[in-house]
């Protein structure tokens, strides 16, 4: 008999579900009807019985086991022994499910301790005790003392298939962890470790498959990477459906990650039903005091899709459901103020001022205690508020809140103590933040502020690669480079300890107080350090900092016919503002967050799937833009400079419309371009420009030697290869060849050298295009320089924090970054050029349309400041006889004596006209470039 038990016990997971439970119950009639069994076995069998009923959601009768089994080897005697300790362990895992976390920490030291006596403190069998005292380390607040009992648990190595289970969970929720700490590359290396130790050793069946599929697609998200992440989030359904049935909380949990995922891919309609589907889920299923959280949570996504979705009754009532549930289940999660805030936003969207400021309000009580003024949660509800006031008509008291928070974000981004990371994932924050501002200005006849404040919007967006690019500047320089390097090490760790107390304090922690004495201390160290980086590299500040332009210093810059076109969206409004000699303009037009996203995605979704665009989204647009007030302001104007943010510059403006669409199909429609030659700037501050003349030459780079014709590498099966794509700086060669050739660039690549006639002209295609070879070229010998390649925007692949150009790996593996296949945004910035144009025919130049301009810009910025001074870059894949004509009567022009802008215009207005090109009036054909120059 005790030989059976045991064999249950090394094989609990290795069957299914129904078979575990009819195993454990056979052999509990087995045992009763033998005269002897050992005590220890049938502690064994008790603590197994338990193990199948918590899993099933029955804590009381799971509970109840363990304490029949701890009696049964308490009566015997046998109080010091591995049965002893593992039913503690169970039971702790009990106690800390019913938020008893007391005598949860003192079931689990006291494990801890019985097993260090018996074993020694290297044994494998204190895995599962180190798991236990790191997951009621997490849920007390102190997350660092989490992370290192998880990574003690880690330091065993495991001997059996459980102990490599318990090391799977281990890496799972150290993933977790390490997201919560900020550190999203240690969160890509212990999801990926989960993952591939459970596809070695975790049974198909086995229960932790639900969390590591959820919290990969929860990963993913937080990254972006929405593709990825709905995989995952499918993966998980599929899974708990078949593990646990068609109603359980894990299939709800699993339903509730996938509607996340869908309403941040802007599909609203499949993120409700999902949300629908988690509720009648999570109503009824029962939930541990650790999850309790989820219903309250499933309520605020659903808030979130309706205010998505222009409904502000529905998101509100979403809103209190979440506020009811989290009151009846007892939780407190600290995003209480999150709901607040977001009620507010309801209640003003609905037009209800009075109520959304006492919401707001309620969201700032808390806010304002928790958060410094520059955290984003804080920051967005301080903006609101500021709005809310405006719209209440008491304008004086919102410019004044607009002040403060203004004063409190620019100083953020100018602040040495924030690194790469933390600006980046502020970015999209920043922008709205401070094109609410922007509206807020320009409502107060504030009319310089807003044109300040519509350029920091853009500049948020930048900030991060900004700070990538300082970083490469300094290089030249070895001490300023060890200075650089050391900054960004302590913003790295200010920035963790920052996260830390922020956890403490929501939950309930007791370390906020002496976090927040280290973070001063850490931030005395990191001023001291910022010193001595701009006392080595005196332009770091210039390279790093927003530096925003008055509009007296803008307009001289500018020539007769020339003007800047602003555009800052916030919530509802669109800000406009026009500065040319004749002065500046500001206006806002009711264009709200919503039908600009919808609008936008309606047209990106037509050009992926080769379909005409809808003329009606062009001119929705358009007439926001280009309204009344603006033309008036534009009257005389033939070149427009745009600074803008978010999702509208993904579209290039010229294909929007500036008067309603006419008869005549689509060459005859009244596009932007036919006023307007325009152009992008990723931000008003002149780059020096070099007085060496440019050359004629041109050296085309491109048809990268990849991999044949197959799924883009962001499919979901790429967590799984065991490997980031990047290691210390460098690609991963097995990664890129992921990606598929692309043979057709080569052609569009000579068609532009044969349009350019030159000496020196030289393409570097296929095998030859390596970036070894590239940088082999004297490069500031040519003054046209074009890549037709993959282009990838930050966060694309794993380790990848800036844009990059994808050029031939090596054969093997790459030993250097200079000759790895990609081409990233930092080194470009440290090439010595002299073009006067890049063109970039990239597949997927462009980010996603919540990164706005990001996606480019970040490229651009590096050209620039490389020494190009302008690009044309693509916003789609472009086909390759567009690609080839548009690039080469750009420049043809411009060699002719046009401005750079003038020639793309008339480029396109050439091929519009041409009855020749196959669908040549169609925007998806003769619109995907955009100019973007100094």
């Amino acid at each position: 008999m005790a030989e059976q038990i045991q064999q249950a016990d090394e094989a609990i997971y290795d069957v299914d579900p129904p078979a575990e439970r009819f195993r454990i119950e056979s052999l509990q009639r087995d045992a009763a009807s033998y005269p002897y069994v050992d005590p220890t076995s049938l502690a064994t069998l008790d603590r197994l019985s338990g193990m199948l009923k918590s899993s099933a959601g029955n804590f009381d009768e799971a509970s109840a086991d363990y304490d029949r089994g701890i009696a049964r080897l308490t009566i015997a005697g046998l109080t010091e022994g591995d049965a002893m300790a593992r039913l503690l362990v169970a039971k702790a895992a009990i106690e800390q499910q019913n938020d008893h976390l007391s005598s949860a920490r003192a079931l689990a030291q006291k494990a801890e301790a019985m097993l260090i006596r018996l074993h020694g403190t290297e044994s494998p069998e204190l895995i599962e005790v180190q798991c236990a005292l790191g997951l009621i380390d997490y849920l007390e607040g102190r997350l660092s003392e989490a992370i290192e009992h998880y990574q003690m648990g880690l330091s065993h190595s495991p001997v059996r298939a459980r102990d490599h289970v318990a090391h799977a969970s281990l890496s799972l929720d150290l993933a977790v962890f390490s997201d919560r700490y900020g550190d999203s590359l240690a969160m890509m290396r212990y999801a990926r470790q989960a993952l591939v130790e459970a596809q070695a050793f975790m049974p198909a069946h086995h229960s932790s498959w639900g969390a590591i599929y959820s919290n990969s697609a929860s990963f993913y998200t937080g990254m972006g990477r929405f593709d990825e992440a709905a995989e995952f989030a499918q993966r998980a359904i599929d899974f708990c459906k078949e593990r646990f049935g068609e109603v359980s909380f894990e299939l709800g949990n699993s339903q509730r990650f996938l509607a996340i995922v869908r309403l941040r891919q802007g599909r609203l309609d499949e993120a409700l039903h999902l949300i629908d589907l988690a509720l009648a889920n999570l109503r009824v299923a029962k939930i541990d005091a650790g999850n309790r959280f989820v219903e309250g949570d499933t309520y605020r996504a659903l808030a979130r899709t309706e205010l998505a979705r222009h409904h502000p009754q529905l998101a509100e009532a979403a809103v209190r459901k979440a506020f009811a549930s989290l009151a009846r289940n007892h939780v407190k999660t600290g995003f209480e103020a999150l709901l607040n805030y977001e009620l507010a936003l309801a209640q003003t969207m609905a037009g209800r001022y009075t109520d959304a400021l006492a919401s707001v309000d309620k969201a700032l009580d808390s806010l304002r205690k928790r958060r410094a003024p520059y955290e984003t949660d804080r920051t967005n509800a301080e903006t609101l508020r500021a709005r809310i006031l405006a719209r209440l008509g008491r304008t004086t008291e919102a410019w004044t809140g607009a002040l403060v928070v203004g004063q409190a974000m620019t100083a953020r981004l100018a602040d040495l103590r924030v690194g790469q990371r933390v600006l980046a994932s502020s970015a999209v924050d920043y922008r709205v933040n401070f094109g609410r501002l922007a509206e807020i200005a320009v409502a107060a006849h504030q009319n310089e502020a807003a044109f300040r404040y519509a350029q920091l919007a853009a500049y948020s967006e930048l900030a991060s690669s900004s700070v990538a690019l300082a970083a490469r500047a300094a290089a030249a320089n070895p001490e300023a480079a060890a200075h650089v390097r050391a900054l960004q090490d302590m913003q790295v760790q200010l920035d963790h300890l920052e996260r830390r107390r922020n956890f403490a304090l929501a939950s309930g922690g007791s370390d906020a107080a002496k976090l927040s004495a280290q973070i001063t201390t850490s931030e005395t160290a990191v001023a001291r350090e910022a010193d001595a980086v701009r006392q080595t590299f005196p332009g770091y500040d210039a390279l790093t900092q927003a530096q925003p332009e008055a509009p007296d210093t803008a307009s001289r810059a500018l020539k007769p016919g020339e003007a800047l076109l602003l555009l800052a969206p916030s919530d509802d409004r669109l800000a406009v503002l026009v500065l040319s000699q004749r002065g500046l303009t500001a206006t806002s037009s009711a264009l709200d967050s919503v039908t600009l996203k919808a609008s936008v995605q309606r047209i990106r979704s037509a050009i992926d799937q080769h379909k005409s665009i809808a003329l009606s989204d062009s001119w929705a647009l358009g007439r926001h833009v280009f309204g009344p007030t603006v033309l008036k302001a534009l009257s005389g104007i033939r070149e427009l400079s745009v600074v803008g943010s978010g999702p509208l510059m993904t579209l290039p403006l010229g294909m929007l419309l500036t008067a309603p669409p006419v008869q005549g199909g689509l060459r005859a429609q009244p596009y932007a371009i036919r006023k307007f030659a325009l152009a992008v700037r990723p931000q008003l501050t002149q780059a020096l420009v070099s007085n060496k003349p440019t050359s004629s030459a041109f050296l085309g780079v491109g048809a990268p030697a990849l991999g044949p014709a197959r799924e883009w590498l962001r499919s979901g099966a790429r967590l799984a290869a065991a490997k980031p794509a990047l290691e210390d700086g460098i690609a991963d060669v097995g990664v890129l060849l992921e990606l598929a050739s692309l043979p057709g660039s080569a052609g569009e690549l000579q068609k532009i050298a044969r349009s350019i006639p030159a000496p020196g002209n030289r393409v570097l295609t296929g095998q030859a295009a390596t970036e070894a070879a590239f940088r082999a070229e004297p490069l500031d010998a040519y003054g046209v320089i074009a890549f037709a390649t993959h282009g990838l925007v930050s966060g694309e692949l794993e380790g990848l924090n800036e844009p990059a150009l994808v050029l031939t790996p090596p054969a093997g593996k790459a030993v250097s970054s200079d000759n790895d296949g990609l081409l990233t945004a930092s080194e470009i910035a440290g090439l010595h050029l002299n073009a006067r144009w890049v063109i970039l025919s990239a597949c997927n130049t462009g980010a996603g349309i919540d990164a706005g301009a990001a996606g480019y810009s970040g490229l651009a910025r590096s050209f620039i400041q490389a020494g190009a001074q302008s690009l044309l870059v693509s916003l789609w894949p472009v086909r390759d006889d567009a690609a080839a004509r548009l690039s080469a009567d750009t420049v043809r022009y411009a060699t002719h004596g046009m401005t750079q802008a003038r020639a793309l215009r008339r480029a396109t207005l050439d091929l519009i006209a041409d009855r020749s090109i196959a669908d040549g009036g169609n925007p998806a054909v003769w619109a995907p470039f955009s100019l973007v120059r100094q």
